[in-house]
């Protein structure tokens, strides 16, 4: 599980392509969206998403916005969201002009204006168990019982726990 945002040194790049090419899962969360900046297989390859930070090229720098009120709801089918409800979630920070790849698989949207409408999904890896989850910067959020349970059930389906 990933919540920080940094540029992985060239070390930890070889192991994480190690664990995820042998099947690892992984769950990136929130501030986590914007690790490896400067590390293409990463966004590309693995988590199918990225915040981006600054202007790269034609891509252009996401922003960051704190809503006082997020409704999100599932997208779809998947045992990730197996007991996972429509819900609000109060004092989040949504990200819009993420650089997300036509493969992910949406697994929670919001039509919040200030955000991108898909904000969790299914990562893009051929052997990993990859889910990342947009939502995650206020107390509010970490407390609620949808959002919980979402975190709960995306950590047992990447760890192949949950079928």
């Amino acid at each position: 599980v990933l919540n920080d945002q940094t540029n992985f040194p060239e070390s930890q790049r070889t192991a994480a392509r190690q664990a995820l090419e042998a099947g690892r899962g992984l769950v990136v969360l929130h501030h986590a969206l914007g690790d490896n900046q400067d590390w293409p297989w990463w966004y590309e390859e693995v988590t199918g998403g990225q915040l981006v930070l600054a202007d790269r090229g034609a891509v252009r720098r996401s922003t960051v916005t704190r809503v006082a009120s997020l409704a999100v709801k599932p997208a779809g089918r998947h045992p990730i969201l197996r007991h996972v409800s429509p819900f609000t979630l109060a004092n989040e920070d949504v990200y819009k002009s993420m650089w997300q790849s036509p493969k992910i698989t949406p697994l929670l949207q919001t039509s919040q204006a200030a955000s991108d409408a898909t904000i969790a999904w299914v990562g893009v890896h051929p052997t990993a168990r990859v889910v990342c989850i947009q939502p995650g910067a206020s107390r509010e959020t970490h407390r609620h019982p949808g959002y919980r349970m979402l975190v709960r059930n995306a950590i047992l389906w990447a760890g192949r726990r949950l079928i």
